[in-house]
């Protein structure tokens, strides 16, 4: 991270390698600030470097931290109070559970979203996707499709593809997916159940 940066190795400006250890010991840090770097940046690689293991951040957090700055995703873990303790279904290779997102500065944008409701709202019902491994999945698998999901779900804008309004830690390994609650379900679950009740113009009405 230091390299990529700063453009420098660490301890660059010692030219003995065996030097190193020695001057990490008397508290040299591992780069000097020649050139610009994004203040969040420069504070996440100090903690990654914490003396203090308790001070560090977690993998999560480092997942979490890249996935929201590589691809521009709002972390919502601070906003988001969990409503249960399990997952409320089963998909595939993701669990997900219904949560509440409460609004404050970090959320005006989910806020805007759901104003034409038109009624003064404090939170709103989301869905949280929590990915897990199955199936013998390797976790790098694994980690290259959370990304590549997070990825294409920043981009999508259609009114038939539900947004990805950020991600939450805390959930598992990996960043959470955090999206608006579908109150019938998924379309699967909605027709097994409703199908007989619908009329022909709700029928292409969903086919729309």
């Amino acid at each position: 991270m230091i390299q990529a940066l700063s453009g420098e190795i660490p301890y660059c400006w010692i030219r003995d390698a065996s030097e190193v250890l020695p001057e990490r010991v008397k508290g040299a840090e591992p780069f000097h600030m020649l050139q610009e770097i994004d203040e969040i940046h420069l504070t996440f690689g100090q903690q990654c470097l914490s003396i203090d293991s308790k001070a560090r951040p977690s993998i999560e957090d480092v997942f979490c931290f890249f996935v929201v700055q590589s691809v521009g995703a709002a972390d919502l873990t601070n906003s988001i109070t969990r409503t249960n303790d399990y997952a409320t279904n089963f998909r595939g290779y993701a669990d997900v559970h219904r949560c509440q997102l409460v609004f404050d500065s970090t959320t005006a944008f989910v806020k805007q979203a759901v104003s034409h409701s038109q009624i003064p709202l404090e939170c709103v019902d989301v869905t949280v996707k929590v990915f897990r491994p199955t199936g013998g999945i390797e976790i790098p698998k694994l980690i290259n499709r959370v990304f590549r999901e997070i990825k294409i779900s920043s981009i999508l804008n259609h009114e038939n593809i539900v947004p990805l309004w950020g991600v939450a830690r805390r959930f598992g390994v990996l960043p959470a997916l955090v999206s608006p609650w579908l109150k019938a379900g998924t379309l699967t679950d909605y027709l097994t159940k409703k199908h007989e009740e619908l009329s022909c113009g709700q029928k292409f009405a969903l086919v729309q």
